[in-house]
């Protein structure tokens, strides 16, 4: 090829409007090829100024201080002239408090929505329970407590339907705060000792915690039931009733954990007695190993009252310092071991050990019948009788 070929470049050039083979100049600039490029083809001026630019087929755009051969086009090669659109209008700002209220507005993060309401409704629940307590005059005791569970129960009930969301939530706070009314009452009526009380709702709660798929599903109208072959529901409607009862299992499975956890903390604290720390210690256990079942709330539940049986039982002298640090100190070996070596080696239990797990909660549960009793002094009353 001669020095005069070497010099030029024949390329075809594409465009919206038109196409042609053309032979370029290799050494001058893009920028000064595109107005000769745009004539030839025929290109109508826009009446909005736009840049052409030249680039090959599904790729950025050639810079236009650049020539060809730098940018290694070769003979043959498919050039596509195309235009960019202008680049938009600078706004000037003429209004600072305008601007800077919409743009407080755009960065701020919806106000009013579900967490905000629902966080709401928890905090006036909290009022209406202060609010509660501190009415009754006197000392504190089990009508401060129904008054103040009685509010809280209402407010909750009214939030929930106020706001519109955050059903679960609430509804386990409701029916917590009803739990506790209940068992308030119960003292009120019959001049029970706390103990007794605690005891007492504690076991109550852990019935009502194995029955609480059957209420779900009662509740949200899953329940088998007899009807026409007319009457049977869509699969959406079904749908609907299964998301309700998921709603209500997680608001009781809520509510009764959190009723246990505060009836085993009470009967704990009010009694010098090692009926009340045995029934903490399986109270506590009892929640743990429902963990699997129920989720962070047990827990959380078993945890507080494991940690207050421990710490009653070295206040109140019921047992050496010494053997209360050793076990609480074997325990939180334990716990580090299931809760952080036992996951990252994926450690799955066998259906015998998962049914040597449900036979501990099975006898754990039974042992609280007997704890229970004696926690509310029926063997006392047997004994002094006799």
């Amino acid at each position: 090829m001669s020095a005069f070929d070497s010099e030029l470049r024949r390329v075809a050039i594409h465009s919206a409007a038109a196409s042609a083979d053309l032979t370029l100049p290799a050494a001058l600039p893009i920028a000064a090829l595109i107005p000769s490029i745009i004539g030839i083809l025929g290109i109508r001026a826009a009446e909005t100024a736009r840049r052409y630019h030249l680039s090959l087929p599904g790729a950025p755009a050639l810079p236009s201080t650049t020539t060809l051969a730098q940018q290694g086009i070769r003979d043959g090669s498919v050039l596509v002239l195309s235009q960019s659109s202008p680049a938009p209008p600078v706004r000037h700002c003429d209004d600072v408090p305008e601007v800077v209220s919409a743009t407080l507005e755009a960065d701020d993060p919806e106000r009013g929505g579900p967490t905000t309401r629902i966080t709401l409704g928890i905090i006036a629940t909290v009022f209406a329970a202060l609010a509660g307590l501190f009415a009754v005059p006197g000392a504190a005791g089990a009508p401060r407590v129904l008054l103040a569970a009685a509010a809280a129960t209402a407010v909750s009930v009214l939030a929930m339907r106020v706001t519109g969301c955050g059903e679960a939530i609430l509804r386990a706070v409701a029916c917590c705060a009803a739990l506790v009314a209940v068992a308030a009452l119960a003292g009120v009526l019959t001049t029970s000792p706390p103990t007794a009380i605690g005891s007492l709702a504690t076991l109550a709660c852990f019935g009502l915690l194995e029955l609480s798929p059957r209420i779900s599903i009662m509740l949200s109208g899953l329940s088998p039931r007899l009807s026409l072959v007319g009457d049977l529901d869509t699969s959406d409607h079904v749908a609907s009733k299964a998301i309700r009862a998921g709603d209500w299992l997680t608001a009781l499975h809520a509510a009764f954990s959190a009723s246990a956890t505060a009836g085993a903390i009470i009967t704990v604290l009010t009694s010098p007695q090692w009926a009340a720390v045995g029934f903490g210690a399986i109270a506590g256990s009892l929640l743990l190993l429902r963990t699997r079942s129920i989720g962070v709330i047990a827990t959380i539940g078993g945890m507080m009252v494991i940690t207050t049986t421990f710490v009653a039982v070295e206040v109140k002298g019921l047992a050496p310092g010494q053997w209360v640090a050793a076990v609480a100190a074997s325990l939180a070996v334990a716990t580090m071991c299931l809760g952080f070596v036992a996951p990252t080696k994926a450690m799955s239990l066998s259906p015998v050990a998962r049914r040597v797990v449900e036979l501990l909660e099975c006898l754990a549960l039974v042992s609280l019948v007997p704890l229970t009793v004696w926690n509310c002094g029926a063997f006392t009353a047997i004994r002094d009788w006799a």
